[in-house]
């Protein structure tokens, strides 16, 4: 028994005193709820049906599979056959370009069926109860609260809704790496190797998110202004401030050219911001049901309140019942509290890192909301944004900035309990809130994870026999009028992939709609002079066949309700 004294002192030491502890223990946890909630078949590298069965989904899957199969080019996100005869970036199909680059590598080692987008999902999962519970360690010094807490980060909504629907957004680590930076800054004394630590920190956060979604890179350089202006309080030296900023900026933009992201495929037009902005009962309304079948899965606890506009669920950031009254408790507490509170504000550095969180909490918030400023089911005004701010123009879901607020109230909750109380006192409170969480939430995580916890069999709407002997002969496929409807295109899009054609157009996240047009036009001028290619397959769109007779020239046929077109009779 003896020899063993030493090794249950370590473990003691271990538990009692590292962070390691706390962040593998939550990172576990956050694993067994992936597992729990999404099931073992999504972590099958070669099982793709589950893949094809679903909008967005799909196409960041198929995304990926274009990648795989273009050549090396410069800039690296570029594949071939998707925009015909241009190219476009991988980033404009949300593919998650981090993990499509590193499997492109080893693609030759590959089987042909291969996905990551499960392994994606559980490394989300692990990371944000991991970097949770490390920040909460950091912020109350307690293993056994940290770990509580982290399940609420764990339970996170706005992660669970993006999962597996606009995958790459869910990879809210991100957001809690800048949190985690912002609260263990401790005043840093001045020279180069302060300059060289915050750039090579900053440039490394922002590549990270550029190479997993662009929404995201946009968080992190919110937090890294506020970070250098804090930076810049201390040490009032405007040419370090300067350079790092300038270096993480410069970095970034060469990452963005180096993916493609301002390849000319892209479009320059921007787009219209506030199209899906936050609504202002954003943390209290429980619509959590975007891409679940649209089924109404609400709070047991609290009435599901109706947009005012219809895309609103991209700035969802329900708190769930639980958290929200641990905030109002916490709200009480501070106006109990209020003069020891108020005592605090007589530190000056308490007090501007105060100003510069809030400061922080109102840009983000004000992003998310506007330009069209909501409550409930009205639009209660909304303004136009000026031309020079042409970045805020492009975003489309500017809603979506809300979630580093989210997040921020959650620790900031967790935080003033534990400081407040006595430890046994707050894990009995942070429980009761928990357990509440949990059975708000209950029925929106089952019936996710029902969607995906099944193994299902993808069957291509492309049935007929016909198309297997175009394979041996087509080489490119041509859309003609709009895109077919999803499920269609996709069919036809995988159908391209494996028998190595071209399409002309595809569903991006970003195009330039008028280049794809113009070629278009090109290939019906084609045809109207009698020059159809004999390798095309030309799909048309039921209007636009019906109002241009000339395309009747063709040898036209009616397969699985798709009207296609040939050079030559079939």
């Amino acid at each position: 028994m003896n020899d063993l004294m030493p090794y249950k002192k370590f473990l003691q030491s271990f538990v009692n005193n590292s962070n390691w502890f706390v962040f593998i223990f939550c990172s576990v946890l956050g694993g067994l709820f992936f597992i729990k909630v999404y099931g073992i078949y999504v972590l099958d590298f070669t099982y793709t049906d589950w893949l094809m069965n679903s909008g967005d989904l799909t196409q960041h899957y198929l995304g990926w599979e274009l990648l795989r199969h273009s050549s090396w080019s410069f800039p690296l996100g570029l594949m071939e056959g998707v925009v015909h005869p241009f190219k476009e970036s991988v980033v404009y199909t949300d593919s998650i370009p981090l993990f499509a680059f590193f499997f492109k590598i080893l693609s030759p080692i590959l089987p042909n069926n291969f996905q990551y987008f499960g392994l994606f999902g559980i490394l989300v999962y692990t990371l944000q109860g991991g970097i949770s519970g490390l920040i909460i360690k950091k912020i109350t010094n307690s293993v056994t609260i940290s770990i509580i807490g982290s399940l609420f980060f764990i339970l996170s909504t706005v992660m669970a809704e993006r999962l597996f629907a606009h995958t790459a957004l869910a990879a809210h680590f991100i957001i809690l790496i800048c949190i985690y930076i912002c609260i263990v800054k401790r005043k840093k004394q001045n020279g180069w190797g302060n300059i060289l630590k915050n750039t090579l920190i900053w440039s490394s956060i922002l590549t990270l998110a550029t190479l997993i979604h662009f929404y995201l890179t946009f968080m992190v350089l919110f937090f890294m202004v506020f970070y250098t202006i804090n930076d810049f309080y201390e040490q009032k030296k405007p040419v370090n401030i300067l350079i790092k900023i300038a270096v993480p900026i410069l970095t970034l933009w060469l990452v963005m050219f180096s993916i493609g992201m301002f390849h000319s495929g892209s479009s320059k037009k921007t787009s219209n911001a506030g199209y899906a902005s936050a609504n202002l009962n954003t943390f209290i309304n429980p619509a959590v049901n975007a891409f679940i079948n649209n089924e109404d899965l609400g709070s047991p606890f609290l009435p599901t309140i109706p947009y005012a506009i219809k895309w609103q669920y991209e700035g969802n950031a329900y708190l769930g019942f639980g958290m929200i009254l641990c905030v109002i408790f916490v709200f009480i507490t501070i106006f109990f509290k209020r003069k020891k509170f108020k005592a605090m504000f007589y530190d000056k550095r308490f007090l501007w890192e105060t100003k510069i969180t809030s400061l922080l909490i109102l840009s983000l918030s004000i992003f998310a909301i506007s330009p069209r400023v909501t409550l409930n089911g009205k639009v209660l005004f909304e303004y136009s944004i000026p031309g020079f701010m042409y970045v805020w123009g492009i975003f489309r879901s500017t809603g979506r900035m809300i979630w580093p607020v989210f997040y921020i109230i959650m620790f900031y909750a967790i935080w003033v309990i534990a400081k407040e109380y006595k430890q046994k006192t707050a894990i009995f409170a942070l429980l009761f809130f928990l357990l509440i969480q949990l059975y708000d939430l209950h029925n929106f995580f089952v019936t996710k994870g029902n969607i995906f916890s099944n193994h299902v069999e993808w069957e291509t709407n492309l049935k007929s026999e016909f198309w297997n002997k175009l394979a041996k002969t087509q080489k490119h496929i041509v859309f003609l009028g709009e895109l077919p409807e999803h499920n269609n295109l996709y069919a036809l899009t995988k159908y391209a992939i494996d028998n190595r054609m071209t399409v002309n157009d595809f569903y991006l996240a970003r195009k330039n709609t008028e280049l794809i047009s113009s070629y278009e036009r090109d290939e019906m001028k084609r045809i109207y002079n009698g020059q159809a290619d004999k390798d095309t397959i030309y799909i048309f769109s039921e209007d636009t066949f019906n109002a241009v007779p000339f395309l009747k020239r063709l040898y036209v046929y009616k397969i699985d309700d798709i009207i296609v077109g040939f050079k030559n009779k079939q």
